[in-house]
């Protein structure tokens, strides 16, 4: 019974790292490139140290949140529906990835751009369900 629980925690923890990593390259790094292209705005409203590190820590963790507690909620619906949970969630933030590379690294926009980049999420959430080696560089 030990070896299960173990397992099944480990394995939460290890999903939970994958989302960590998707949504700081989703969310947390694009908001931290624009804050830190903008000092001018901690100037502005004259921000010490310290609350410029608890903006940091806020842009860091907060978005991460919802998406960690949607998934650890959807445990409690069994072990499919949290499976199926997190290969959605896998799937939509690669997408949300595939958009902000589409956007840099190719002329497409618009709905040809989210047609490629909703292709790209359900190919790397495909190949996350069926391979561990994306969700261990993730990790």
């Amino acid at each position: 019974m030990t070896g299960r629980w173990d397992r099944g925690w480990r394995g939460e923890l290890g999903r939970l790292l994958e989302v960590v990593a998707l949504v700081g390259l989703v969310v947390t790094q694009p908001l931290l490139d624009v804050l830190g292209r903008s000092p001018d705005f901690f100037l502005f409203h004259r921000a010490d140290p310290g609350q410029i590190l608890l903006l940091v820590a806020l842009v860091a963790v907060a978005p991460t949140l919802p998406v960690a507690l949607l998934g650890s909620l959807s445990r409690l619906a069994g072990r499919t529906a949290r499976a199926l949970t997190h290969t959605g969630l896998v799937g939509l933030l690669l997408a949300a990835l595939a958009v902000q590379v589409g956007r840099h690294a190719t002329p497409l926009r618009g709905v040809p751009l989210l047609i490629v980049a909703g292709l790209a999420g359900a190919a790397g959430a495909a190949a996350h369900r069926r391979w561990r080696a994306p969700g261990r560089v993730l990790r």
